[in-house]
């Protein structure tokens, strides 16, 4: 009995991980046009402020 729970925990547990990862990858949400533009000029902002602090 013991060798068969082991058997079932090491076959499923990947399966389960795998079908938990698919579920998360299918339904993350996407964003905005204005959340894309928004991250981007965030992004650039900080790209230039550490340009600014830390030149090369």
């Amino acid at each position: 009995m013991t060798e068969f729970l082991w058997l079932l925990l090491v076959a499923a547990g990947p399966v389960l991980l795998g079908a938990a990862a698919a579920y998360a990858l299918l339904n993350r949400r996407r964003l905005t046009p204005s959340e894309k533009s928004a991250q981007k000029r965030g992004t650039e902002k900080l790209y230039r402020e550490r340009d600014v602090s830390h030149p090369r």
